[in-house]
């Protein structure tokens, strides 16, 4: 047991070490105009003048409004990034942060249906 503390050790303190590299502290107010370019926001200090005046643009278009509340966010952007495409990129660049977890948790599903054997000793695959 003793020879295994310190790998156990050096795991933990190296995924401690990582894990602010694949989960950055993020002060959320900053993405307002993300969430809903519709509401006044003085967070959105990242835009560029031109960006700027494209949000403006969306939040005084009533049909985007609408559109909005009917679909879930990322739609909506995906929609909007023909006309507005560098608005469109920077706020799905912001929802989808946490797409590359997306393999990692289908290799461990996987893993689990391996591993998951029924009755008769076979292995079996459940479908998603």
């Amino acid at each position: 047991m003793k020879k295994m503390s310190p790998i156990v050790f050096q795991h933990l303190t190296t995924l401690e070490e990582k894990f602010n590299c694949y989960f950055p502290s993020l002060k959320t107010d900053e993405y307002d105009g993300v969430r809903n370019p519709f509401i006044e926001s003085s967070s959105n200090t990242g835009l560029l003048l031109c960006e700027e005046e494209k949000l403006a643009c969306i939040s005084s278009d009533r049909g985007l409004t609408i559109k909005h509340v009917e679909v879930p966010i990322d739609t909506f952007w995906i929609a909007v990034k023909e006309e507005y495409p560098s608005l469109a990129k920077k706020a799905l660049t912001i929802l989808m942060q946490f797409s590359t977890s997306y393999l990692c948790e289908l290799g461990f599903s996987t893993l689990h249906n391996i591993k998951s054997k029924n009755e008769s000793g076979y292995v079996v695959l459940k479908k998603k």
